[in-house]
């Protein structure tokens, strides 16, 4: 089950309707941005190596094929100056080519596929050719030589000593170091690791609270910085992010929910404060670490008429948390929620109820608003089992056209199918 915060910054993306009333511009195809899975590549391909391109050439409707020169192999077998033959593919014929003639390029290869379309395309050589990781998109172009740097000193530990701290020294200076779709990458290789707080070496926690505080970087990195610091506990960061909490920081939300992890909750004090705040997001993170005796009320409240959708949805997926069953007495109106994202969570929240709340679910659909139906449904859906019998019960017998032809395309009927 989704955690209430993950719900809440769902509901809260693209809250300003604004911008889909700016004007549209034609959109430039760019070339394939590169960077997929990077770090994992990297690891385990047969070649990662940085060099220049040169003697591109299309080969069929998408195959293409170039010459590296190598300057330098990070991991594998090759020497400086060495020419390799590599190969990808351009899927989307409207994007330009990845590579241009001369650019420099870090590069994960690994040995072409032996399907028949390859053997046609390098029929005297294909066993010389390596192609692209990642099916084209393990590379990263112009590699600034911090981020090549560490990345070698890490690959160059081994497999068997990328746990250790050292490595995951040189993976925390890649994350201050690196371009955004690299720094992402590491970002998931560490919290792919277990005890991660225990094993990082010192120093390493204020590295990423500085990240996660540098306004220069991208908004995702920081906030998955910020992720890393609460999930991994790593509580060298807590007095440095401790800023980034104050009124008017940009990621205020984000960095109280993680101080509230490492500290085990935030004060009564500065709950009932962020309570009131004017930002929907901070008084989401306030719906997380409610404590008061009256906090059942003050939830159910919240889920239904806060202005904000994510402290909606915040309030509305705890609750169901806490009192599975019990809640949706109070919270069936939710089911009817004005925002699409509210009512989709808590559809997703009603079915993981499961079959005990079908028939209450159906009462709903028979009693409730037009839109609390659709969110019936919509939950019926997602449960499964015993919620598809209830959507043909709903297709079949609800009073209103409109929901009962909502259970049959759900159901794949389209109109004017018998029962």
């Amino acid at each position: 089950m989704p955690t209430a915060v993950h719900a809440a910054e769902q509901a809260t993306a693209g809250d300003d309707d604004s911008v889909s009333r700016k004007p549209t511009k034609p959109l430039r195809v760019l070339a394939a941005r590169g960077g997929r899975d990077f770090i994992v590549a990297a690891e385990s391909s047969k070649l990662t190596a940085v060099g220049r391109v040169s003697a591109i050439k299309k080969i069929d409707l998408h195959g293409y094929a170039a010459d590296l020169r190598v300057d330098q192999a990070l991991r594998g077998a090759a020497k400086p100056g060495a020419v390799l033959k590599i190969a990808w593919e351009e899927l989307a014929p409207s994007r330009p080519v990845r590579f241009s003639e001369g650019q420099r390029v870090l590069v994960c290869l690994d040995s072409a596929p032996n399907y028949t379309l390859w053997q046609k395309r390098f029929p005297d050589n294909l066993a010389d050719v390596l192609a692209v990781s990642r099916e084209g998109e393990a590379f990263l172009r112009d590699p600034d030589s911090k981020t090549l740097h560490l990345l070698g000193h890490y690959l160059a530990l081994g497999k068997g000593a990328r746990n250790d701290p050292a490595a995951l020294g040189y993976l925390v200076d890649m994350v201050a170091a690196a371009p955004e779709i690299v720094a992402l990458n590491v970002l998931d290789s560490i919290n792919a690791r277990d005890n991660v707080a225990t094993m990082l070496p010192d120093g390493a926690g204020a590295v990423l609270a500085g990240v996660a505080g540098d306004d220069s970087r991208s908004i995702d990195v920081r906030r998955s910085v910020l992720a890393l610091i609460g999930r991994a506990k790593i509580r060298t960061a807590r007095a440095d992010i401790q800023p980034l909490t104050r009124p008017g920081a940009d990621l205020r939300a984000a960095a109280l929910h993680t101080v509230g992890i490492l500290d085990d909750g935030l004060s009564a004090e500065v709950v009932a404060e962020l309570i009131l705040d004017e930002d929907g997001n901070v008084r989401a993170v306030a719906v997380l670490y409610l404590r008061t005796v009256d906090a059942s009320e003050t939830l159910v409240r919240l889920a239904l008429t806060d202005r904000s959708p994510a402290v909606r949805v915040a309030a509305a997926h705890r609750l169901f948390v806490e009192q599975g069953k019990d809640a949706l007495d109070d919270l069936a109106p939710a089911l009817g929620d004005e925002d699409a994202t509210v009512r989709t969570v808590v559809a997703r929240d009603v079915a993981g109820l499961g079959d005990e709340v079908v028939e209450q679910l159906v009462g709903i659909a028979d009693t409730g608003s037009e839109r609390q139906a659709q969110g019936v449904v919509l939950a019926f859906t997602m449960m499964g089992g015993a919620g598809g019998n209830a959507l043909s019960r709903l297709y079949k017998e609800h009073k209103n056209p409109k929901i009962r032809a909502l259970a049959g395309i759900t159901l794949g009927r389209m109109p004017g199918h018998s029962h």
